[in-house]
């Protein structure tokens, strides 16, 4: 039911922006409907991950996963100049890794983002309030579980959180990759970011 109403109140910012001219209304309507696509990205992300072509559900990781996990990192990202993180599709879009140049931008170690939730690792910024960062993001990641092919979105707007718990403003290139095992399911989602 929350979904269908927000999915509902999306249609109704979207419609209403067509028309509206008022230009103070018009920074509510932006406002309100980038809010919504906002907690539509968190409930789906967190309700089922991105949806499509998953393997079955396990709760744990078999040394096979850790083999794939460990020959991805070492192949295309470990040792990439840019931020980049390894996802588990399913619902809560978990990080399984992380690469060194993102642990140096987080200023974080490892163990406290790994199994995490991607977005409560990466919240939007609170006081910016058309940061569009999750929903975009959240958009691609499903954009590339649904083609089976990587995506490169237009740079996006993405304030990161300091060491001292205030934003920092950053705009970010996304570089989004699926992975999948050897009967064809999604096992994996990498995003990697430039500033």
């Amino acid at each position: 039911m929350q979904r269908f109403v927000v999915r509902q109140n999306i249609e109704r910012f979207r419609d209403r922006l067509k028309i509206e001219a008022d230009p103070g209304l018009r920074l509510w309507l932006q406002e309100m409907l980038v809010s919504s696509e906002r907690e539509l990205a968190l409930f789906d992300s967190n309700s089922s991950g991105v949806r499509v072509g998953l393997r079955p559900a396990s709760n744990s990781y078999t040394t096979a996963d850790r083999q794939l996990i460990t020959k991805i990192s070492e192949e295309n990202y470990l040792a990439s100049p840019h931020p980049a993180l390894i996802l588990d599709p399913r619902a809560g879009l978990k990080i399984i890794d992380i690469n060194l140049a993102c642990e140096r931008i987080m200023a974080m170690e490892p163990t406290k983002m790994i199994g995490r939730s991607l977005f409560d690792l990466f919240p939007d910024n609170p006081a910016c309030h058309l940061s569009s960062g999750i929903a975009a993001l959240y958009e691609s990641l499903c954009r590339v579980a649904q083609t089976c092919n990587q995506d490169f979105p237009p740079s996006q707007r993405y304030d990161i959180c300091g060491c001292d718990g205030h934003f920092l403003e950053r705009y970010w290139r996304f570089s989004n990759f699926p992975i999948y095992d050897p009967q064809g399911y999604l096992t994996y989602l990498v995003t990697e970011w430039q500033s």
